[in-house]
C-alpha cells in the first residue's frame, strides 16, 4: 500500500491554485492518503470530511463555503495489482461555478475523482482508468484525464507514454476545491469555461517524457476545444546547480499551433535559492505568444498571465519549521507592466498537530499598496475518519 501512495502522491502535483506557494502537496489540501485504514493485509480504506470558506474583495464583496466527503478504498492483490476508487461529493454554490455548463449551479455535486487499475513492479508501471496525471506543459489541459499511463525506470531515468482524455462530467481541474474554481482574471476564467463545457473527448493529450532528474524532455500533442490550444510541443527543463543552495533552472517550451500554422516559443528561467527556512526565485519569462497558462508552478499570478510575453518576477517565501507550518510569500513583477496585479503577498498557515487532521488558513493581498488593492482569504478544515 505504501508503494501505492507513494505513486498516488506523485499524481497529487499541482494544480490550478489560487494560492499556490501555500498549496499542500496535492491540488486541495487532504489528509486522506496518508491516513488510509487497514481491513485486512490487501484492503484498505479512508473517509475525509472538509469544509472550506472563501472571501474576496475587490470592488464588492463576495464569499463562499464548500462543505465535501470523500472517501478512498484501495485493493492490492498479490500479482501486483491494484485497484482504486475516490469518489467525491461535495456542495458548490452558483455564483463560483467556472464550468461544466450541465451543472452550473447550486446544490449537492458528486464525481468519481479517481478510479484506476494499476500494474507495478520495480521498473515497470502501468495505470489504466481516470487518474491524475501531471504533464508538466502547465496548460489548462493538464490534469485529471481518463486514460492509460505506461512508465518504465532505466536506472535513473524515468520516461513514460500517456494518452488520455478529459473527463467532461466533471470539466478540467474538477470541482472539488475552492482553489480549483476561482480564478480572477476574466481572460483566463472565458478559457476554463470554454475548455469544462467541451463535450466528452474533446480535451485531451498524447504526451511522451523522460525524466533525466536535473533534465526532463517531453514531446506532446494536445487537442482541445479551445484552438490555441491545438497543437504539438516540445518542452525542456534544465535543473543546474551553482552553488551550495544556488541552482539555475531553464523551461523552454516550443509549440506548433494547429490552428494558424505557427510556430511559438515560450522560455522561463530562474535562479532558485534554498535554504531550510527560505526559498528566493529571481527570473525572468520571454514568449512570442500570450501565454495563457495554468499557474502550476512556484508562482501564481507572478509567473503567468493571460497576457504576459516578457515578465520579470521576483519572489521570497519564509516557510518556518513543522508541524505548525507558517508561509510568507511575496511576488513581484519586475517589469510592472500590468496595471493591476503587479504584487502580491501570502500569507499562510498550516496546522498538523493532529494525526489526522489539517487546518489551513491563508490569505493574500494583491497590489497591498494601492486603494484597488484585491484580498483574498480561505480557511479550510480536514479531518479523516
Amino acid at each position: 500500500m505504501d508503494r501505492l501512495i507513494r505513486v498516488l502522491n506523485k499524481g497529487f502535483l499541482g494544480s490550478v491554485v489560487v494560492f499556490s506557494i501555500l498549496r499542500a502537496i496535492c491540488q486541495c489540501p487532504s489528509e486522506l492518503y496518508g491516513n488510509l485504514r487497514t481491513i485486512n493485509d490487501n484492503l484498505t480504506w479512508g473517509v475525509e470530511l472538509a469544509g472550506s470558506y472563501y472571501l474576496v474583495k475587490t470592488s464588492s464583496l463576495e464569499h463562499y463555503y464548500f462543505p465535501k466527503i470523500s472517501a478512498v478504498v484501495s485493493y492490492q492483490a498479490p500479482i501486483n495489482l491494484s485497484f482504486l476508487v475516490h469518489p467525491v461529493v461535495k456542495y458548490r454554490p452558483a455564483a463560483a461555478v467556472n464550468c461544466p455548463q450541465h451543472i452550473a449551479r447550486s446544490g449537492i455535486l458528486w464525481g468519481i475523482w479517481q478510479a484506476f487499475v494499476e500494474y507495478q513492479t520495480s521498473t515497470w508501471q502501468i495505470k489504466l482508468g481516470r487518474q491524475q496525471y501531471r504533464s508538466g506543459l502547465g496548460y489548462l489541459v493538464d490534469f485529471r484525464f481518463d486514460g492509460i499511463l505506461v512508465s518504465k525506470k532505466c536506472g535513473k531515468t524515468l520516461s513514460h507514454l500517456f494518452l488520455g482524455v478529459v473527463p467532461n462530467d466533471i470539466g478540467a481541474k474538477g470541482f472539488f476545491c475552492a482553489r480549483d474554481l476561482l480564478v480572477n482574471d476574466e481572460a483566463r476564467r472565458m478559457c476554463v469555461r470554454q475548455l469544462c463545457n467541451a463535450r466528452y473527448g474533446e480535451n485531451g493529450l498524447i504526451a511522451f517524457a523522460a525524466d533525466f532528474r536535473r533534465y526532463r524532455l517531453t514531446v506532446a500533442r494536445q487537442w482541445a476545444r479551445v484552438p490555441d490550444f491545438e497543437e504539438y510541443v516540445i518542452a525542456g527543463l534544465v535543473n543546474l546547480q551553482l552553488l551550495k543552495n544556488l541552482w539555475l533552472v531553464s523551461e523552454p517550451t516550443l509549440r506548433y499551433g494547429l490552428s494558424d500554422a505557427k510556430l511559438y516559443h515560450t522560455v522561463i528561467s530562474y535562479l532558485n535559492y534554498r535554504q531550510t527556512l527560505l526559498r528566493a526565485y529571481l527570473g525572468w519569462l520571454v514568449s512570442n505568444k500570450s501565454a495563457l497558462l495554468s499557474p502550476n508552478g512556484f508562482g501564481q499570478r507572478m509567473r503567468y498571465g493571460p497576457l504576459d510575453k516578457s515578465v520579470g518576477f521576483l519572489q521570497l517565501v519564509i516557510l518556518p519549521n513543522k508541524p505548525i507550518h507558517y508561509q510568507i510569500g511575496y511576488y513581484q513583477r519586475v517589469t510592472n507592466q500590468y496595471q493591476t496585479q503587479n504584487n502580491e503577498l501570502d500569507l499562510g498557515v498550516i496546522i498538523r498537530q493532529f494525526s489526522r487532521a489539517q487546518i489551513f488558513i491563508s490569505s493574500a493581498l494583491v497590489d497591498f499598496l494601492k486603494a484597488n488593492r484585491i484580498i483574498e482569504s480561505s480557511i479550510e478544515v480536514l479531518y479523516v475518519l
